[in-house]
């Protein structure tokens, strides 16, 4: 919830994300209580022939990564 709200501060429109959960059901590390664990992973889908869609991801990363704590 933290990770979608962050997108849509960041000016992420809603229609275009989903999210799913994995760290309790698909852990990477088998101590439940491991830091990598708790994680998200981002992946974004974009039409290769539709360079302004491109751009605007591109742009929106580099704007939420300069914002990250």
């Amino acid at each position: 919830e933290n990770v979608l709200k962050y997108f849509i501060e960041g000016g992420a429109n809603l229609k275009n994300i989903s999210i799913k959960s994995y760290g309790l059901n698909n852990p990477i590390n088998g101590n439940p209580q491991a830091l990598e664990n708790n994680r998200v992973e981002i992946y974004f889908k974009v039409d290769t022939a539709d360079t302004n869609t491109q751009k605007s991801v591109l742009e929106l990363i580099n704007k939420i990564g300069t914002k990250a704590p």
